[in-house]
């Protein structure tokens, strides 16, 4: 009775921290590379470096590791010649992670055109899920990715870093 009792202390608390504590609300460092048209906040200060993306463009690369959720931004340039294919990278990226039940959809936000793909696959045992979130700009292109555990999934935080933790800059 008394762990029951803890437990859902814990949970109450967690819940409130939640409802009190978003993600956009504290967000305590934005990621914005030199070669890039979009500001993205983290929750907090997140480890920076470089990357290689499927069809071999280089990026800057943000990750955050939460409690229980992944943060990650990579934004990359690309100029007239080249030909971006968000949707087709998106999918091949999400096959070499390893994502199972793969969905993408588009859409448009106050951000500009956008395709979200969602897909999951068991780590360590649990089973997490990914949603992705790509855009274009003129002169770059970004990707989001948040991930948690499915059991919680989707958390505020989560759906705030992919629709208002992201903004074009001016």
């Amino acid at each position: 009775m008394g762990s029951r009792m803890n437990l859902i202390k814990f949970l109450s608390i967690y819940a409130m921290l939640l409802l009190v504590n978003p993600l956009h609300a504290n967000a305590q460092s934005i990621f914005k590379p030199d070669n890039c048209e979009f500001n993205i906040s983290f929750p907090g200060e997140p480890k920076v470096s470089e990357l290689e993306f499927a069809n071999g463009l280089t990026a800057n690369k943000a990750e955050y590791f939460g409690k229980e959720s992944y943060y990650r931004a990579e934004c990359a340039s690309i100029n007239n010649t080249e030909l971006l294919n968000l949707k087709a990278m998106m999918m091949k990226q999400a096959e070499l992670d390893g994502l199972e039940g793969v969905g993408i959809e588009s859409g448009e936000d106050t951000v500009g055109s956008y395709y979200k793909l969602r897909g999951y696959k068991t780590i360590d045992g649990r089973v997490v899920t990914f949603k992705i979130k790509s855009y274009s700009g003129v002169n770059s292109f970004v990707v989001l990715y948040a991930a948690e555990p499915s059991s919680v999934f989707p958390t505020d935080n989560i759906n705030l870093f992919l629709s208002k933790g992201i903004t074009l800059r001016k």
